[in-house]
């Protein structure tokens, strides 16, 4: 360089361009101007600069004419040594040496350099790029040049970091606007999937990320699950549904609660890759407190997308509210659940008060109406006795068949109103289905619903209470009905009963099917639920399938229910055939032939007229002295001019009632408690349970036959 006659000028144009270099950072076009500016201002002809810009990307710009025009182009540069741009693995290795280094690349600008200068660019101990002089002499360049090149490298690698650093500043103000406006975008949602799908969706597209993901911890097993997932699904395989706490990067992320980052694709050997694919890995723990209640997976593809501190600042800051909105709307929803329970409990209080209520005032017209019926049947079973032969006996016959049938009806209402412990008898199932087929004929006819029964002829009778499975028949049979209502004009309820073997056991099953619209996926899992019901209000109380499932549980058995496709729903009761009485409940209602008792003197305490005349006419024929009296006090003033075998008295009456009429007797003449039977129609409310219970009379409930009389009778004051 001859022409440089004065180091002290030469050393000031150095120091100038190296200020300048250093405050024109922020120009977009400042490495173009340099490298023009060393050849004009330094005398190089040639001069040339690689840089690093967006990884794997190399920028070049040079000047073959001292300064006065200059080119630029940009390659990729391979992660290994076996082919493309291997600039920056040669600079990281030390291979470019300040006069054969770019020789050796076969990076230089002139066809034939006679000599080549290099300084490496770098920031903290990491080249990110390289200065190159050249000259068509050889010898071109000494010592002084290599120092000149070296202080431009140091000047022009401090003005790359600061673009770099204010690139990343910027980047970072950017990134956190986005975090706080999605943040505002979302602190309104209060379910948890809704909430996952919304921040996988919004940080996709706000962030340009390939895939987002967000795993939760399982509340019971030590796993995370895949909540939501956005992005570029064909480009890797498929997320994973499940992942172990231990597992791989997510659970280094689990145990030390810090996020993960990974540029290499070699370091992610727990995601598998297309040939010829890297992956770009940051995943950041979702903190509540010290408890980390799960992760945000963010993956780049391809050989562009890298993460660095600004992805895992933005990503953390974010992760910190995602977790508190989660936690807050898992905490949401165990309170409206919890609210939702609250709600569902008071519904049922006030459902049970009705019942309640409801039951009251049934108990109330049952005994309304069991006095005139106990009435009913008496003088029938009376006529019966005097007419047997005779030609109105047929129709004192169904006026008795019926009356009972009544109080069946009655008694079946009380089960409503009142717990009863389930008596057994033997019972034909078939035959219980039949009464109530023929029993709601008219109901189903007048609607256009035929019913089709198919019953086995050889079906074992079984121990079972026929008025609880009564109840359960007609339940399923009447729900049948509705179905079919709702949904057609007309239909059918096909009835069918049979008995099969299972393991050395006889079972008896009945179908109850209907070609009604069927039960919804939704609801088929609810209906034997207290208080379920897709009925409209008034028209059921959800009450009726889960008593009828509780009854034939009692009765050893099981309720449930199929829907086949387009073929309405099938209700199916099967329970195993029991034979043996022994240990079982017999009603003490049961109609069994009368009992020849010894004559007694009866005293009858009741204030309707027709019932004590027809008990005195029906026990006198039966041989027996009788006295009636219409209240306690009429009844009190008999008891002390005559003695009395058996005491029959109602409870509820007018004037002195038989509650009044028990207490003067266990006071005044205790020896005659053992003669007192009750007769009444009300054994619901509390105040008669409790007096039966604490008294242990017997009692008979109105209405009774003069069989079933007979029967309690000869268990009183028998010696």
């Amino acid at each position: 360089m001859s022409n440089l006659t004065l180091p002290l000028d030469r050393l000031n144009r150095l120091h100038q361009l190296g200020r300048r270099i250093v405050e024109r950072f922020g120009d977009p076009e400042f490495l173009s101007d340099v490298v023009c500016q060393i050849g004009q201002e330094l005398g190089y002809t040639v001069v040339g600069l690689s840089i690093e810009v967006e990884p794997p990307m190399v920028a070049r710009i040079w000047t073959a004419d001292g300064g006065r025009t200059w080119e630029k182009s940009q390659s990729r540069v391979a992660f290994n040594t076996g082919d493309g741009d291997i600039v920056l693995w040669a600079m990281a290795q030390g291979v470019l040496t300040p006069d054969t280094g770019a020789s050796l690349l076969g990076m230089t600008i002139l066809p034939s350099p006679g000599s080549t200068l290099t300084a490496p660019l770098r920031i903290a101990n990491q080249t990110i790029g390289l200065l190159l002089f050249e000259s068509a002499a050889e010898n071109a360049f000494d010592d002084r040049d290599q120092v000149i090149q070296e202080f431009l490298a140091s000047q022009i690698a401090i003005a790359v970091d600061k673009v770099a650093q204010l690139g990343k500043e910027r980047r970072k103000t950017a990134y956190l606007g986005l975090v706080s406006g999605l943040g505002r975008d979302i602190s309104g949602v209060l379910a948890v999937p809704e909430l996952c799908n919304m921040v996988t969706r919004l940080v996709r597209e706000q962030f340009a990320y390939s895939t987002v993901a967000i795993y939760l911890r399982d509340a019971v097993k030590p796993l995370l699950t895949l909540q939501s997932f956005q992005g570029e699904s064909n480009t890797a395989s498929p997320m994973e549904h499940e992942i172990a706490l231990d597992h791989g990067a997510i659970g280094w992320v689990v145990t030390n609660s810090k996020p993960f980052l990974s540029n290499e694709a070699e370091n992610n050997t727990d995601h598998q890759l297309p040939v010829g694919h890297r992956c770009a890995k940051l995943i950041v723990p979702l903190l509540v407190g010290t408890r980390v209640i799960g992760v945000i997976d963010l993956r780049h593809y391809g050989e562009q997308g890298r993460f660095d501190d600004v992805d895992v600042l933005a990503m953390t800051a974010l992760a910190g509210q995602v977790a508190i909105l989660l936690d807050n709307a898992k905490l949401f929803q165990d309170l409206k659940k919890s609210m939702d329970g609250q709600v569902q409990l008071q519904e049922q209080l006030i459902q049970s008060e009705k019942l309640s209520a409801l039951g009251q005032l049934v108990a109330g017209i049952i005994h309304e109406i069991n006095n005139p019926l106990t009435a009913v049947i008496g003088y029938a079973d009376l006529e019966l006795m005097r007419d047997a032969q005779g030609a109105s006996s047929d129709s004192l016959k169904k006026i008795a068949q019926e009356s009972r049938r009544v109080a069946q009806i009655v008694r079946n209402l009380l089960a409503f109103a009142r717990k009863e412990k389930p008596v057994r008898e033997l019972v034909n199932v078939s035959v219980i289905l039949h009464d109530i087929a023929r029993i709601r004929a008219y109901n189903l006819r007048s609607t256009n619903i035929q019913v089709i029964e198919n019953y086995a002829p050889d079906l074992p009778v079984t121990l079972g209470d026929p008025n609880q499975l009564r109840q359960v028949f007609l339940n399923v049979i009447s729900n049948a009905e509705h179905a079919i209502r709702k949904s057609n004009s007309r239909g059918w309820i096909r009835i069918t009963t049979k008995s099969f073997n299972r393991d050395g056991e006889t079972f008896i099953l009945v179908g109850i099917q209907d070609n009604g619209g069927g039960i919804s996926s939704s609801h088929i899992s609810k209906i034997f639920d207290p208080f379920f019901t897709t009925k409209k209000v008034g028209e059921g109380t959800g009450l009726g399938l889960s008593i009828s499932y509780g009854i034939i549980k009692e009765h050893e058995g099981r309720l449930w229910v199929e829907c086949p496709p387009n073929e309405g729903a099938c209700f199916y009761i099967e329970r195993p055939v029991r034979m043996d009485l022994r240990s079982e409940n017999v009603s003490p209602q049961q109609d069994t032939p009368g009992l020849h008792t010894l004559p007694k003197r009866i005293l009858v305490v009741d204030d309707e007229d027709e019932i004590g005349s027809y008990l005195h006419s029906a026990l006198a024929r039966r041989g027996h002295t009788v006295d009636t009296a219409r209240d306690g006090q009429a009844a009190w003033g008999l008891i002390g001019l005559n003695q009395y075998d058996v005491i029959l008295t109602d409870l509820k009456m007018p004037g002195m009632t038989g509650f009044w009429l028990y207490e003067r007797i266990r006071t005044d003449q205790p020896s005659l408690l053992s003669t007192v039977v009750v007769m009444t129609g009300d054994v619901v409310s509390s105040e008669v349970q409790g007096f039966l219970q604490s008294s242990h009379l017997p009692y008979i409930e109105k209405p009774f036959t003069l069989s079933q009389l007979d029967k309690i009778l000869a268990t009183v004051n028998e010696e």
